[in-house]
């Protein structure tokens, strides 16, 4: 899969405040979310990076708030 690009550049509709109603970019924002998902899923696995992910918030939330684990 190839890595999605805003179409804002060199757009002659483009306004402030445009991305709200602007079809192309809406159609590049469910893309660009599609294609890191295909990244995280080929690099690191699905459920092995949400292992990291909650391992990481576990013990950052370790470290604040139980005694003795710092």
């Amino acid at each position: 899969m190839k890595k999605p690009y805003p179409p804002c550049k060199g757009c002659t509709e483009r306004v402030v405040g445009c991305h709200g109603s602007c079809e192309k970019y809406k159609t590049y924002q469910m893309d660009s979310q599609n294609y890191k998902q295909s990244v995280i899923a080929q690099t690191l696995g699905g459920q092995l990076a949400d292992s990291v992910a909650y391992r990481t918030k576990r013990n950052n939330w370790k470290q604040k708030h139980v005694p003795g684990q710092r």
